[in-house]
């Protein structure tokens, strides 16, 4: 089922936060391999979710969830903080590519592990929102069409591999 899939992927970078934070509080140590893991996943996992989320489960919600007063606004903002976050990848992709040393980088490790902070904190609350709100909304209104919709736009749009990120994060500390 497409909407068991987006809270699977929900799972997956609820993980990949924890990874991004382990990064943050082992700075200035950088481990190169890890940050390449870390900025390959959040190029791929992050955008893949929130396109899904973004241009099919939103907009389906919009036409057949209650229209009150307080859906229509609370789903117009939550469209735009995907928006917001989607259009923060690609810096967060060049910051973690830059931190892994495999380019030129005069980025501060404080600097590094506050804009990492920074970012997972609004992404957890984008995701807890998700999962308290959206995906039991999803479960409750979605019409067959609509989940078929989503079904054939996951299936497009593969989602990549992912190890655990408690399998990430054991890389740290080796």
């Amino acid at each position: 089922m497409p909407l068991r899939q987006l809270a699977s992927d929900a799972h997956r970078i609820k993980e990949l936060c924890d990874l991004l934070e382990a990064l943050a509080d082992d700075l200035p140590r950088r481990s190169p391999a890890v940050w390449r893991e870390a900025s390959r996943l959040s190029s791929t996992v992050l955008p893949r979710h929130f396109q899904a989320v973004s241009t099919v489960l939103l907009p389906c919600l919009s036409e057949t969830a209650p229209q009150s007063a307080v859906m229509r606004p609370a789903l117009a903002q939550l469209q735009r903080d995907f928006d917001d976050c989607a259009a923060c990848l690609p810096e967060l992709a060049d910051l973690l590519e830059q931190a892994s040393g495999s380019g030129p980088s005069d980025l501060p490790p404080e600097a590094v592990g506050y804009a990492l902070r920074c970012f997972f904190a609004e992404i957890r609350r984008q995701i807890a929102w998700e999962e308290a709100v959206v995906l039991p909304l999803a479960f409750e209104t979605c019409r067959p069409v609509d989940l078929d919709l989503l079904g054939l736009w996951l299936v497009s749009h593969p989602a990549p591999p992912m190890r655990t990120g408690a399998e990430i994060c054991s890389q740290i500390k080796a």
